[in-house]
């Protein structure tokens, strides 16, 4: 099984999980991550580090911070530039300085920094860490850091147990206690890695929202890890939900947690981009990967828009991921009908392919793509029309982990646009599906485990017809090299 994604980032081998302290920097775009360079197992973690100028290729560096003997391992957090030389770190010639503001996880976990070089490649540990002691509780951790205007002074949302504490500072060396966060109708386990960023609404001119996303583990929407996020307003000490009803998952599948957005945007791209683990704690140290194990999710531009219902999270592929069609769409249908029979797609065979598809549903009950499908598996990504759910079904996707760990359909709520119409856009790739539905209005992301034949894809209605407003599929080319990807520490 040729498991290893084609454009989803991995590690050169062995563990990945969260990625950490994203960031843009000079034009290039910096992603770190947890990573063991030992074993593909969770512990010995370390920072891995790359870099891309398009989001779409990357090139692996030295492991940017290591277990340290006094205060252990290199947990979650962020990266930010002191362009305003706060922190007294920095070389003042340097206007990018890079600082990362993470948990060291020994004997107690702990908030430390280090600071980068001048091309922020390596990094040294502040000599007084930690900066931010352990108050007494067991799970203090995975810091969020920001610059807010208003008040002038760094933020710090941490995973605090049950809850968000947050923090200020004036140096990212000091820091105050301000409040909590506090979710309404709390999951079972532990609040892990934090983000925190204001968003114009998209259809409400004028007007901006804060979005608090935080992790769960478990807590799960289908057991295991899950994600979730709540909008409100900020005012520099204090979070206030929008309402105090229950959080909403950020997406509707098994394996995305653990996002974290990038910082230091420049002013000419306001864009909101994070990236996430593809995975999920019920069953990440058991993937049958081979000699790596985990991934990242595709980077996605992230919104809000106010719907009659209020305010909601909106993820969208950003346009940099074009680059990898491999040339012109190799199906491409319009205004078809389906009345009640499957539409083969014999024009394309692939792992890894980008979709997209309008469909007006009509009288069938499902319509359905088949993916990654061979006599023997298929994964099924569809639409009841009764239920007005999108959903992926993994039942039948190969490997049986899965279904065996967790339940094997995952499903969004999602009512057709005023049109009637279901908007589709899928990456596939290799041992993943990424399923945005109505412009990013629900996301479904999840892991996949089909043997190397399953390359075959049909589009099935039953219960009645529907119709194909269009169709377009195209083969993504790999980003990925062995010889490239192999980097020493």
């Amino acid at each position: 099984m040729n498991a290893r994604p084609a454009y989803h980032f991995t590690a050169p081998a062995n563990w990945l999980n969260d990625p950490n302290g994203l960031i843009k920097v000079d034009g290039e775009y910096h992603l770190f991550y947890q990573y063991n360079p030992n074993q593909p197992s969770w512990g010995f973690i370390h920072w891995g580090h790359a870099v891309s100028t398009d989001l779409v290729n990357w090139t692996d560096l030295p492991v940017a911070l290591s277990p340290d003997v006094a205060l252990g391992m290199p947990f979650s957090g962020t990266a930010v530039v002191d362009s305003r030389q706060t922190s007294g770190l920095c070389n003042e010639s340097s206007p990018s300085c890079v600082v990362l503001v993470f948990t060291h996880a020994g004997a107690a976990q702990v908030q430390s920094v280090a600071v980068g070089d001048d091309r922020a490649r390596l990094f040294r540990l502040y000599s007084s860490n930690p900066v931010l002691p352990n108050p007494g509780i067991t799970d203090f951790r995975d810091p969020k850091v920001f610059f807010f205007e208003p008040t002038q002074q760094w933020i710090m949302a941490l995973a605090a147990g049950d809850r968000i504490s947050f923090y200020g500072s004036s140096d990212l060396k000091r820091w105050q206690h301000l409040s909590d966060c506090i979710p309404a109708n709390p999951l079972p386990g532990v609040i892990e890695v934090p983000d925190m960023f204001e968003l114009p609404v998209v259809n409400e001119s004028g007007a901006t929202r804060w979005v608090l996303k935080y992790d769960t583990n478990p807590g799960g929407r289908y057991g295991g890890s899950g994600a979730h996020y709540l909008i409100g307003q900020f005012d520099g000490r204090r979070f206030v939900p929008e309402d105090e009803s229950a959080p909403q998952w950020v997406d509707y599948g098994a394996d995305f947690y653990a996002a974290t957005s990038f910082a230091n945007m420049p002013a000419d791209d306001d864009r909101r981009i994070w990236v996430g683990w593809m995975n999920n704690w019920a069953y990440a140290s058991l993937l049958p990967t081979g000699p790596w194990r985990g991934a990242l999710t595709i980077p996605r531009e992230v919104g809000v828009v106010h719907d009659s219902d209020g305010y909601h999270l909106v993820q969208r592929p950003p346009r940099e991921l074009t680059a990898l069609r491999s040339g012109a769409a190799t199906i491409d249908i319009e205004n078809q009908a389906l009345a009640g029979q499957s539409l083969s797609l014999e024009g394309v065979r692939s792992d890894a392919m980008e979709i997209s598809l309008v469909i007006e549903p009509g009288a069938a009950g499902e319509v359905a793509l088949f993916l990654r499908q061979s006599a023997t598996q298929y994964t099924k990504v569809g639409y009841d029309q009764r239920r007005q759910t999108l959903f992926v079904d993994r039942t039948m996707s190969g490997n049986t982990l899965l279904s065996e760990t967790l339940p094997a359909r995952h499903e969004a709520p999602l009512p057709p646009d005023p049109s009637g119409a279901i908007t589709l856009t899928i990456y596939l790739d290799r041992s993943s599906v990424e399923v945005f539905g109505n412009d990013g209005r629900v996301v479904l992301t999840d892991v996949i485990l089909a043997s190397d034949e399953g390359l075959g894809v049909h589009l099935d209605a039953n219960g009645g017809a529907g119709y194909v407003r269009s169709l377009r599929i195209w083969p993504l080319r790999s980003t990925f090299s062995a010889t490239a990807r192999a980097t020493p520490l």
